[in-house]
């Protein structure tokens, strides 16, 4: 099951939610689905002009540090039509894409993998205009 900081708030747009609500309802859950499931049910939901920009939505590219090994990674969160490991894009399906959809810049996360609970901080988000 995911782990998250509970203070940081999850917080979607409109639009990332219903996309998202959509999506896990009309496929067969999954792990990760319900998961998500999960963070769409605590999420707050704003207008697309309501959300900062460090905010992490779909089609975000983000940098995150592991905070166990101070190593970086750039990815871009996608729906899973569109993950491709080569260019970097991360479906929000999986257990990282759920971990940082709907947080922002500064905020740590955490998920349960098979060894343990990884921790990230978000160091950079950039969406487009």
């Amino acid at each position: 099951m995911l782990k998250t900081t509970e203070q940081n708030q999850v917080i979607l747009t409109k639009q990332d939610y219903e996309q998202l609500r959509y999506y896990i309802g009309s496929a067969s859950f999954k792990e990760g689905e319900m998961t998500l499931s999960h963070e769409l049910k605590r999420a707050k939901i704003v207008e697309n002009s309501e959300l900062s920009a460090d905010r992490v939505k779909l089609n975000s590219k983000i940098i995150v540090v592991d905070l166990e090994t101070n190593a970086s990674m750039e990815f871009t969160i996608v729906m899973p039509a569109h993950a491709d490991m080569k260019q970097k894009k991360v479906s929000v399906l999986t257990p990282m894409g759920t971990a940082f959809i709907g947080f922002a810049k500064n905020d740590e996360v955490q998920w349960k993998v098979p060894l343990g609970i990884k921790r990230f901080r978000i160091t950079e988000v950039y969406n487009e205009s």
